[in-house]
């Protein structure tokens, strides 16, 4: 291994030797002529005229396009208000009714064995869950509803946005000490 290590770096000093000489020169030098200076000092004499450069096309500042929401009326919103309004109490009275349907079952339940007679009293409470079981359905029923009618009249109501466009109608840069004050103005 060392003596094919060694064939290679013999074999390639003289290749590296050559590559590192410099190739002769194939053009004499020749000194460089010197250029004629003016002196500094003299002030250059202003053009005549100053040329003003030559555009194709005008330059047109850019418009500025915004999409403008627009807003629901005052009729809307209380209409919107009241839908979410009457789905608020009508959950909260079927909320009601739930619970005093739960409490009821809870009452009467079987699952914990209390050695109480089935009465007339335990069968009206009983009843009364029942009932209230019912109502807690029908409450929640109204608030979905409810609910419903304030989605569809959000989305039914929804206003048009517009498309503002804004044209600059000039621009300018002042210069001040230190800076310079950039302005424009436009109308929409």
């Amino acid at each position: 291994m060392r003596a094919v290590l060694l064939a290679c770096l013999i074999c390639t000093l003289p290749r590296f030797a050559i590559a590192d000489e410099a190739p002769p020169p194939t053009e004499p030098l020749v000194e460089p002529t010197p250029t004629r200076e003016e002196p500094e000092d003299q002030p250059k004499p202003p053009p005549d005229q100053y040329e003003r450069p030559a555009l194709k096309t005008p330059i047109r500042p850019r418009e500025i396009v915004i999409d403008v929401p627009g807003l629901r009326n005052t009729q809307q919103k209380i209409v919107l208000g009241s839908l979410v309004v009457a789905a608020v109490i009508s959950g909260s009275i079927g909320l009601y009714f739930h619970l005093d349907s739960r409490s009821a079952a809870n009452d009467v339940s079987q699952s914990v064995f209390d050695g109480k007679t089935w009465t007339a009293d335990r069968q009206a409470r009983f009843e009364e869950g029942e009932r209230s079981k019912t109502r807690a359905g029908v409450g929640y029923a109204i608030g979905g509803a409810f609910v419903i009618g304030a989605v569809v009249a959000l989305i039914v109501t929804e206003p048009k946005s517009e498309r503002a466009v804004i044209r600059p109608r000039h621009a300018g840069v002042t210069p001040i000490p230190g800076g310079a004050i950039a302005g424009a103005g436009w109308s929409f």
